[in-house]
């Protein structure tokens, strides 16, 4: 993604962005700590697409094939452990690249995000706005 005015804000305007997608998306789950630790790890100037897993399955699949598909990657795990047999909050920055494009996703997964929280907190979040 490259939207000249996103770029042309503040990097407290955008981390303030960041902040208010990631409380919106995980209704609240995450700690101020991990927000904090997400936020260290991402460019300010930079637009990621953020997307919720729905199972710790899911994340992995969306966090491991990096390099399929053609499109050469990389994965920086950037909250909890792969290898953890807990079911931890997880998050993956994925970035792929093709000749024209360049992909930056966030990939999140919240164990103690159950669907019908979501919906929830999406049906609040429509009537304040």
């Amino acid at each position: 993604m490259n939207n000249q005015a996103f770029k042309k804000q503040t990097d407290q305007k955008n981390r303030r962005k960041l902040e208010v997608v990631l409380r919106r998306m995980t209704g609240d789950a995450l700690t101020e700590e991990q927000r904090r630790r997400l936020w260290r790890a991402l460019e300010q100037r930079r637009q990621y697409c953020l997307r919720l897993c729905a199972s710790k399955r899911a994340f992995l699949q969306a966090a491991a094939p990096a390099t399929g598909r053609g499109r050469p990657g990389t994965v920086r795990i950037l909250l909890g452990n792969l290898n953890d047999p807990d079911d931890v909050p997880l998050a993956a920055l994925v970035r792929r690249r093709n000749a024209k494009t360049r992909e930056h996703t966030l990939y999140l997964y919240l164990p103690d995000l159950k669907g019908e929280r979501r919906d929830e907190t999406r049906t609040k979040e429509g009537k304040e706005a």
